[in-house]
């Protein structure tokens, strides 16, 4: 890493989400699927952080908009896995507007556990991605 201590502490929050995101529990999905929600929005960030964006930035430019994060975190060079795109596309107009419930409402366990497993793999990769910079 850079020594960008900001960018740092996302991708060690985003971990922790990320591994909230995998705990199996009994009608959790919501709980689950905010977990990664979080957990994917914390690691973009990163990456922008890292390659020199700023906070304001991502307040500004992102908020909670998990695909425009998604595109500013590829137009900083990161290039994330294709297994997310579906998910970023899935979670992010839902994440956006707080509207989860809704959405877990039509995602089942295993679907949420299929999410949870990517994220994990993606904040992975992130954390791999800014050491290796």
């Amino acid at each position: 890493m850079r020594g960008d201590t900001l960018a740092a502490a996302f991708i060690e929050n985003a971990t922790g989400f990320a591994q909230a995101a995998e705990l199996d529990r009994p009608g959790a999905i919501e709980t689950r699927l905010h977990a990664a929600s979080i957990a994917l929005e914390l690691s973009l960030k990163a990456v922008i952080l890292h390659q020199g964006g700023s906070d304001e930035q991502n307040r500004r430019e992102i908020g909670h908009d998990l695909t425009r994060a998604w595109h500013l975190a590829r137009a900083f060079g990161f290039e994330p896995a294709d297994e997310l795109a579906p998910i970023v596309a899935r979670l992010s107009p839902f994440y956006r507007r707080h509207g989860l419930s809704e959405l877990a409402r039509n995602v089942g366990a295993a679907e949420a556990a299929q999410i949870a497993s990517a994220v994990q793999r993606h904040v992975e990769a992130v954390r791999r991605w800014m050491e290796a910079d």
